[in-house]
């Protein structure tokens, strides 16, 4: 069975099948990778057999995925520091003018900076509360400095 929703605000399927091989009894274990390797080019062809839409699935150049830690704790509600960086990056880069703007706006929201006029290879950020520097980078391609630096010029034309 293979049911396609969006009750959660964002399109996602799932697939019930029997796990145990009725040709040598051994069960399927998933791997990373299994569903886009293996499982998602078998539910097209069957969709299209049927006359049904397909998925493809689209990476995102430079997106990160979350770890499982991270989602584990995005299930369980808790706070995620990656997250709230993020967003604060974000709205700091739509309000700057400069890259040097956009330092002084991340200093205001409390964040301690590192690396950033050359000092090291990679722009590191840390609010009171984090245990320890993170790289920008470290969050997706498009938060590393040359990034967060081509984003402010685009957004202030």
């Amino acid at each position: 069975m293979y049911a396609v929703h969006d009750n959660t605000g964002h399109p996602h399927s799932h697939i019930v099948f029997n796990s145990v091989s009725f040709r040598d009894g051994k069960k399927y274990h998933y791997k990373k990778g299994d569903w886009e390797r293996y499982i998602q080019p078998i539910t097209n062809r069957l969709c299209e057999e049927y006359g049904l839409s397909t998925i493809e699935l689209e990476e995102e150049p430079g997106k990160r995925e979350r770890t499982d830690r991270e989602w584990n704790r995005y299930r369980d509600g808790k706070f995620i520091w990656s997250d709230m960086v993020k967003r604060d990056v974000d709205a700091c880069i739509l309000q700057a003018a400069s890259f040097d703007s956009f330092l002084s706006q991340m200093e205001n929201k409390g964040y301690e900076i590192k690396n950033a006029h050359g000092e090291g290879k990679y722009l590191a950020v840390k609010l009171p509360g984090m245990k320890r520097m993170i790289r920008l980078k470290t969050l997706g391609e498009e938060y590393g400095e040359e990034c967060i630096r081509q984003r402010i010029q685009k957004e202030s034309l």
